[in-house]
Order: C-alpha cells, then structure tokens, then sequence
C-alpha cells in the first residue's frame, strides 16, 4: 500500500504519513514472522514503538511522573518566550478577543495557577496600540 504526501502538505500530515509508513512496516514485519491470524495490534504497535492510542494517556493527572505528559500552568509547560510570540503574533493579526486559561495543573492549586497565568499573560499581552487608540 502506497502512501503519498505532497510537497505542499503541512509538518503535520508528513508526520501522520511517515507513522502510518511504520506503523504498515511493522505490521508487515509482524505478519511474515507470526502470521496474520496470529498478529494482534498490540504487537503491531509494539513493534512500530507507538501506542495503540496515540498520545492519549489516561492515568490519573495527579501521577505526574507516571504520565507520559502533563497539564502545566501558563509560562511552566512551554516558557515566556513562546507565550511573548504567541501574543504578539495574534495582535499582529488583529485579535481583539479573549485570553481563555483553563487550569489543570496538578502541581499547583487552582489559586496559585490562575495568578501566575493571569500575572505572565498581563505583562506579556501587547496592548500598546489599543490604550493610545
């Protein structure tokens, strides 16, 4: 079975294609070694290294280091930089609207996440050119 991308596909369908590539590999490898009625998923996946699932990982988020990711509060997952760029990239394109937080993070109380969030988003929002406006 062949699977295509094209120079225009995106980082995301090249990565979706390049696990289906694998993932049909390994199955390949499976049922020549084992054979088809034999082959479960799990061995296919095993063999592939990827999860049966995906990334969903459903062990309770209070198992930090159990869990294969984490929900962090803003400015703890990914850092200041990133969330400057972000911020700057949506006033570039005009984005008058709502900065929604939605905290889940186990390592914090619901208190420490939100002022933490709130105090990183309001000194990195670019709100220059609406207060003189």
């Amino acid at each position: 079975m062949a699977i295509d991308v094209g120079p225009g596909d995106g980082l995301r369908e090249r990565k979706k294609t390049e696990v289906r590539r694998t993932i049909l590999k390994a199955a390949e490898r499976c049922f020549r070694d084992s054979g088809y009625e034999t082959t479960t998923i799990e061995a296919v996946a095993d063999a592939a290294n990827v999860a049966r699932n995906g990334v969903l990982d459903t062990k309770p988020y209070e198992q930090v280091l159990d869990r294969s990711w984490s929900f962090r509060t803003v400015g703890y997952g990914h850092g200041e930089d990133l969330w400057r760029r972000l911020l700057s990239t949506l006033s570039a394109l005009g984005y008058e609207g709502a900065i929604s937080i939605e905290h889940e993070d186990a390592l914090m109380s619901m208190d420490e996440g939100l002022a933490k969030a709130v105090r990183l988003l309001d000194q990195e929002i670019v709100k220059g050119a609406r207060e003189t406006a």
